[in-house]
């Protein structure tokens, strides 16, 4: 009996600490996960007006109400045809078809633009801690643990809050040194590092990098002249 009531209270205890840990949600994780669940919501909506539709294409003939009816089921009753089932398949097909791609974006590797920055989406995970820069309305994110940079497409061109894919760049590399500048200043990238800690000098429409601790030493060509926020490479000098 003693066996029997320590079993029936270990089984409480583990179901409290599963209740309490399905309540941990990490609050970065969930605004993708929130995502996800508003579109199947939304699949649910249209997989019932697929079957309206479908009704209607089957039994065109209106159908019998009582006589007190709400306005929806009145609306129904007016517009209930063949032809107003094929407008509903449409819609419905259509909308079926853009949360099917909605949600193999959410599944797939994808970025979120907010005010205070980005969110970079893997595995249904976030990726954190990786330094990006500016290329041209794009935003090129180094990721050195797996050896690849990440393009995020027309990322200064995305409304905040909407989900885009991420590409993978195979122009740029985590080893080679690059850098992009604008009217304010300059980015300079190495290593798959973002580096602020260096040196500089001007040479005509040129200019002359060092990095601290002996890194290196690169020369920026026409610097001056491209100020565009467009990424290019640098000569090791």
């Amino acid at each position: 009996m003693v066996n029997f009531l320590n079993k029936r209270w270990l089984l409480k205890q583990r179901m409290v600490i599963m209740k309490k840990e399905k309540k941990v949600v990490d609050p970065e994780v969930k605004i993708l996960e929130d995502a996800i669940i508003n579109k199947y919501v939304r699949m649910i909506s249209v997989v019932a007006l697929l079957g309206l539709g479908i009704w209607m294409l089957i039994a065109p003939g209106k159908p019998d109400h009582a006589s007190v009816e709400k306005g929806t089921v009145y609306i129904l009753k007016e517009i209930w045809s063949f032809e107003a089932g094929v407008v509903l398949l449409v819609v419905a097909i259509a909308a079926g078809i853009s949360i099917i791609l909605k949600l193999r974006l959410l599944y797939d590797t994808n970025f979120l633009r907010t005010e205070q920055g980005y969110y970079f989406f893997e595995n249904r995970k976030r990726r954190k801690g990786l330094p990006s820069i500016r290329d041209n309305d794009d935003l090129l994110v180094f990721d050195r643990d797996n050896n690849r940079v990440a393009k995020f497409p027309k990322y200064y061109k995305t409304k905040f809050n909407k989900f885009k894919k991420v590409d993978f760049d195979t122009k740029y590399n985590c080893e080679g040194p690059y850098w992009s500048g604008d009217s304010s200043g300059f980015t300079f990238f190495y290593n798959g590092k973002n580096y602020v800690d260096m040196q500089f000098e001007m040479r005509d429409n040129d200019l002359v990098v060092t990095l601290s601790n002996n890194e290196g030493r690169f020369y920026i060509k026409d610097y001056k002249l491209h100020k565009d926020n467009k990424v290019r490479s640098v000569e090791f000098y």
